[in-house]
């Protein structure tokens, strides 16, 4: 059953990374906009002022989190799946982890 959704959301993930390659996205810079995304979600749930920054923050870190899903699906189509870029994603998906959770240890 997990393979049947597999494909249909593979089918889909894959439509839409050829129209962001098509606009000349590359995997590397979808990674970073993703983590500037979480970063302004990571303010504006620190900072509430309104009601309304929770929205803002979780539509903010819900692109953020599609951009990292994309940046492995562009890389994929593309070809341009190289070792910096995976490093580049591990390193930007840590870094949130250590921002969002302070006290979380370093080696995890």
């Amino acid at each position: 059953m997990l393979t049947k959704i597999r494909e249909k959301v593979e089918f889909w993930l894959e439509g839409i990374a050829k129209i962001l390659l098509k606009a000349k996205f590359t995997p590397n810079f979808l990674t970073i906009l993703g983590f500037c995304l979480s970063l302004m979600a990571a303010y504006f749930y620190a900072v509430p002022r309104f009601f309304w920054y929770f929205w803002i923050g979780g539509t903010l870190l819900f692109v953020s989190s599609f951009c990292d899903v994309l940046d492995g699906v562009v890389a994929r189509i593309s070809g341009k799946n190289t070792i910096l870029g995976g490093f580049l994603d591990s390193l930007m998906d840590l870094s949130l982890i250590h921002i969002s959770e302070p006290t979380r240890p370093l080696y995890i």
